[in-house]
Order: C-alpha cells, then sequence, then structure tokens
C-alpha cells in the first residue's frame, strides 16, 4: 500500500503498495512491467472525484506486519518503502523511481525520484532513507534494517547501493522500512506519502499533501467494541475492513455496499515445544482438525489450512541468539497465546476442550469409537492430552498481553502456543525468527502444526473508491475515476 497506490490514484504519468508519489511528476516505470494495468483491482470507482471519504478505524491498532490492514492502509498513505510488490509479485515504484541489481543479486542501486519531499515540503535525500532504517525499524526488522544501512553506499543525493545479507530484495518493501522522519518534540512523524495525519475537532482526519490539493480529505471514524460495524456503515462510511462474517452478509443484502473478499494475510498454528512429545500429521488428523477449526470455532473468516506451507522448506537461516536463561519452567500445562487476538483465543480454548474431553458431542463421538471422526477425535484427544497433561494439573488456555507473550514465545517457556504468522513472508527466516527458542533442538514443520487460515472483507461504498491488492493482501487506492482529481503544484 506504499505510496505508489496514491499517485497512480491521480494519474498513470506517476506510474510509479501503501502508496507511493508525492511529487512524482514524469517519474516512470523503469522496470519489470505489470501483467496488465488493472490485474489487481478489486473495486473500481464511478463519476467524479469525491470530495471527502470515510474509512473505519479498528477498535484498536497492531503494528509490525500483523498490523491489521485499515492501519497499514492508512500508514501507505503517510510512508513509503522504495517500492512495493503488487499482487503478481511485481516490483513497483514508491520512494525509489528505479533501480537495478548487481550480478550477484545482493547488491542493489536505488535512485529515488527527483524531487522528493516530506509531507511538510521538506527535501529528502537518501541519507534520510539510511537514518530512518536505522532508527525507525522495530524489533523484527531492526538487526535487518542495521545491516543494509550500514552497507549502504552514497553515489549521490538520489542514489544509493545496498547490500542485502541471504534475502530476497522485496524485504525492502516492507511497510516497516518505509521512510519517517521524527518532527517537532519528536512524536510526529512524517513521511514522503501523499496525506498527513491531523487531529481537529471532529478526530482524526488525513490531509492531502500540497502536491494533491484536490485529493479527497479522508476522515478517519473510531469504531468501539462496544459498536457495531453494521452501524457505521449505515452511517455512511465508506471503507471497512472486517472479519466478521455477519457484517459481510449485512453488507451483501446492501445494494450500495459491496464486500470484497481478501486473500488471508495470516495462517494460525500450533507450536510445540522443545520439551513437548511433537503433535504432528502423524499423531494429529490435521485434515478433521483444521476444517472443525474453520467451520465452527473461529470468529472470523476462516480456511482450513493446507497441509504445505513455506516453513516446511524453510533455507538455512542464520540461529537467533537464545531467549532462554535457564531450563524453561512450565507451572502447569498451558496452550498460550496473545490476548489481544480472538481468533488465536478461539483456537486455543477448543484445542484445550478436545486435550480433556470437556464437551459432550466430543464425549459421545469418542465413546462410539466406530466412525473416522471418532478415531480421529481420539487421536486428537490422545496426542494433545499427552503434550498438554500433567499429574494434578488441568490443562488451561491462557491469553498475555502482546509483549510477554511474544517474550514468553522466545524463550520457548511454555508447552504450546497458538500463533499466526505470514501466508506469504516477505522472508521466511525473518518471519520465522519470532518463535525463538521454541524451535530448539527440531525443524519448523517438526514443530508447526497449520490450523487455519485468517482473512476478511473490504466492505465498500459502491463506486466510491478504486481499491487494488499487494502481494501480502494489503490493499490500497488504485487509478479509477473516482481517484483522479489531478494534481496542483
Amino acid at each position: 500500500m506504499p505510496g505508489d497506490a496514491l499517485c497512480r490514484w491521480f494519474g498513470w504519468c506517476c506510474a510509479a503498495l501503501g502508496i507511493t508519489s508525492l511529487g512524482c511528476a514524469g517519474s516512470t516505470v523503469r522496470n519489470e512491467p505489470r501483467p496488465s494495468l488493472n490485474s489487481c483491482v478489486i473495486a473500481h470507482a464511478t463519476g467524479g472525484p469525491a470530495e471527502s471519504l470515510t474509512v473505519a478505524l479498528p477498535a484498536h491498532a497492531a503494528t509490525g506486519w500483523e498490523a491489521d490492514p485499515t492501519t497499514r492502509f492508512i500508514d501507505g498513505l503517510r510512508f513509503e518503502p522504495l517500492f512495493r510488490v503488487d499482487c503478481n509479485g511485481v516490483m513497483i515504484p514508491a520512494l525509489a523511481e528505479s533501480w537495478q541489481a548487481g550480478s550477484t543479486g545482493r547488491t542493489w542501486t536505488f535512485t529515488i525520484r527527483e524531487g522528493a519531499q516530506l509531507s511538510d515540503g521538506t527535501p529528502v535525500t537518501v541519507r534520510d532513507i539510511v537514518a530512518s532504517w536505522r532508527t525507525n525499524a522495530p524489533a523484527s526488522h531492526g538487526e535487518f534494517g542495521r545491516f543494509v544501512a550500514d552497507s549502504a553506499r552514497l553515489l549521490d543525493a538520489r542514489t544509493i547501493v545496498v547490500t542485502l545479507p541471504d534475502t530476497s530484495v522485496r524485504l525492502l518493501s516492507d511497510p516497516a522500512l518505509s521512510l519517517r522522519v521524527t518532527a517537532g518534540a519528536g512524536v510526529e512523524r512524517l513521511g514522503t506519502g501523499a496525506y498527513v495525519l491531523l487531529a481537529d475537532s471532529g478526530g482524526l482526519l488525513l490531509h492531502p499533501g500540497a502536491a494533491f490539493a484536490n485529493a479527497p480529505r479522508i476522515r478517519l471514524a473510531r469504531s468501539s467494541r462496544a459498536m457495531d460495524p453494521r452501524d457505521m456503515l449505515d452511517a455512511g462510511v465508506d471503507l471497512l475492513v472486517t472479519e466478521d462474517p455477519s457484517v459481510m452478509r449485512y453488507a451483501t443484502a446492501h445494494p450500495e455496499l459491496d464486500a470484497l473478499p481478501l486473500p488471508p494475510r495470516r495462517v494460525y498454528v500450533l507450536v510445540t515445544t522443545a520439551d513437548s512429545s511433537g503433535i504432528d500429521e502423524g499423531s494429529l488428523p490435521a485434515s478433521w482438525l483444521r476444517e472443525e477449526l474453520a467451520r465452527d470455532v473461529v470468529p472470523a473468516r476462516a480456511l482450513a489450512a493446507k497441509a504445505w506451507y513455506w516453513w516446511n522448506e524453510l533455507p538455512v537461516c542464520a540461529p537467533a541468539a537464545s531467549q532462554r536463561a535457564s531450563e524453561p519452567v512450565r507451572p502447569a500445562s498451558r496452550i498460550v497465546h496473545d490476548v489481544r487476538d480472538p481468533v488465536a483465543g478461539a483456537l486455543a480454548q477448543r484445542l484445550i476442550a478436545l486435550a480433556t474431553g470437556a464437551t459432550t458431542r466430543d464425549a459421545e463421538v469418542l465413546k462410539s469409537g466406530k466412525r473416522e471422526t471418532g478415531k480421529g477425535k481420539r487421536a486428537v484427544l490422545e496426542a494433545l492430552t499427552q503434550d498438554l497433561g500433567s499429574a494434578g494439573i488441568t490443562p488451561v488456555a491462557v491469553g498475555l498481553p502482546s509483549e510477554q507473550f511474544l517474550e514468553s514465545l522466545k524463550a520457548g517457556n511454555e508447552v504450546a502456543y497458538v500463533v499466526s504468522l505470514p501466508v506469504t513472508p516477505l522472508d521466511p527466516c525473518l518471519a520465522i525468527g519470532v518463535l525463538g527458542d521454541a524451535l530448539e533442538g527440531a525443524t519448523a514443520a517438526e514443530r508447526l502444526t497449520p490450523l487455519i487460515e485468517a482473512g476478511g472483507w473490504a466492505v465498500v461504498r459502491r463506486g466510491r473508491v478504486t481499491l487494488e491488492l499487494d502481494r501480502d493482501g494489503s490493499i490500497h487506492f488504485g487509478s479509477g475515476k473516482g481517484n483522479e482529481p489531478g494534481r496542483s503544484r
């Protein structure tokens, strides 16, 4: 969703996912062509340009690759990485207008667009990009950001040469590596995207920068846990991203709304740690379990996970520094999850129910032992009980605050975790690194059991916006009649 989207929103003269190009007039795509101009478009604007749009914010915001799609959408309006990767896997110019790979594929030369500037009009050079990589990348990207920053050679104010570790160049498109410059008292962050985040008496507002004075203002409508998203649609919200099937059904019943399915962005896995017996494909009837979890358990749009994912063919990754100070201590048999993630919580609770035979329906099926489902449930019960059972201790599902959950996961000090991983990571080694010592002594394939994939819908007011998809399922503004108000300088 990086800045290029907005550039194309204002005309393909910028041809340059988040949103790309503030000040990209005259820049051209001088790299691999896209398969077609609109192959990633999922919604089309009609009629004249809108003066204003309303986007529904989630009840809470997250950070990192797991950030909810709306947060990523908004960040993409404000900040830009060097380039985007669209739904076809093609690299699309954002802050960089062109690039070239060296002979080894590890050294890349990037040229940022002429006239690039922050939203307050301050000119930007490649020196600002290097400083941003060093200071603003989150913890999960800090080592990579510093590596690339330390490798950088500045040829001139617009040209930079970077050397990558053994990873794909696509990692540089991660929104976490977008250019962010701290301004004022050190609180506000500015980027080179086309919008500035403002606060007024009506709440939060995304205001177009000077180069896009005719672009629509975007009002950000904050929801709450007590507010039904359907009420926000009734109030005139133009874009709402949801995983709630009831909201999707409500939208499809109203002719002025479209519910557009988004590709799954994350896959939930059961992670068993070094001291567990190993719940794997051999001991757990995964196909049956996945189908039930996706159908009956998860409070979101869910699909049964596949049996094979990127971690089954991981490249050799550099070992992460151990987080364990000593042998893990487990005072209880627990499946642990992030307390903010209702999907992970529902999965953990269901797995505990299977391990303890907690439901009447399960008990009846298990008692029969004749049907294939009964055999499957018995295998689940036996496998989970073996891993979670302990004399005198009842297995439980426990939600931990996000920071505490990540610390525990990296230390591998619980029997099992429910974790969400990206379906299509930009860098597999970086993505798997979040598991830390939970994988000690085994491969990822031996410790990870895929459960379900989770996705959602973009509910849009018909004809109001044009939306496109990035490779990871993120959405951003695309080109379209309603999204081409023209440029002013």
